[in-house]
């Protein structure tokens, strides 16, 4: 199934998977605020609250809002792939264009070069929350091996491949355990694909 046609099908945002907005906002938030303390060690905070709360509110609801429009939160995403990671990039370089537009229209509570340096901490935060999950899920899909499964080599080390041995992995049965992968591809050699060894 094409993007365009996952789209129309696949909410912008599933239950399960709405911890990630909460997250992807506080982390706009922290990186925001420890920008700023390393720029002026949070000197602004004495005159420049209201400001700066709604500075921080406009910058993480953009970047949940670009989110959304995009399918960041949409269940269809593969945590931590490139295809998600370029998704996050939009966001985050969205919500960044925002603050420093409104951080201008606001007379600046905070220091421009703040604003752009909290963009890569952002991304940073929340590529690295996706990633982890996915370091999570694989270690919780290999421990689940049981000793009926049969020890399997999967023929071909390309998105089917891959695809294959996440199946095999979701299966409650565990019926099939791949162990390797074999591939014709010279350049695939020795590199590991979903902690398999290409052979």
């Amino acid at each position: 199934m094409s993007y365009r046609e996952r789209r129309r099908f696949v909410p912008l945002l599933t239950p399960r998977r709405g911890w990630l907005v909460c997250a992807d906002a506080a982390v706009w938030i922290a990186a925001l605020l420890v920008a700023t303390w390393l720029r002026y060690e949070f000197e602004f905070l004495t005159s420049s609250v209201p400001k700066l709360l709604v500075l921080l509110t406009g910058v993480a609801l953009t970047h949940v809002g670009v989110g959304l429009l995009l399918g960041l939160y949409a269940s269809w995403w593969r945590p931590g792939s490139f295809e998600e990671a370029y998704v996050i990039a939009l966001s985050v370089m969205s919500a960044a264009l925002f603050g420093a537009v409104a951080n201008l229209a606001l007379s600046r509570p905070i220091p421009e070069g703040a604003v752009l340096g909290a963009g890569p901490m952002a991304f940073l935060g929340i590529a690295g929350l996706r990633w982890g999950a996915r370091l999570r899920i694989q270690r919780r899909l290999v421990a689940g091996k049981t000793e009926r499964s049969t020890r399997t080599i999967i023929f071909g080390a390309g998105e089917g491949g891959i695809d294959l041995i996440a199946s095999m992995r979701r299966d409650p049965e565990r019926t099939y355990e791949p162990v390797a992968l074999l591939d014709d591809d010279p350049a695939k050699s020795r590199l590991r694909a979903e902690g398999l060894l290409v052979r």
